[in-house]
């Protein structure tokens, strides 16, 4: 998991390994 409470929920099995916007939009 990133670390960021926003990305982790739904983020981090997307983009876990940049911790910003990569493939969510």
């Amino acid at each position: 998991r990133c670390g960021d409470t926003f990305l982790g929920d739904y983020g981090d099995r997307q983009h876990c390994g940049k911790c910003g916007y990569t493939e969510f939009e």
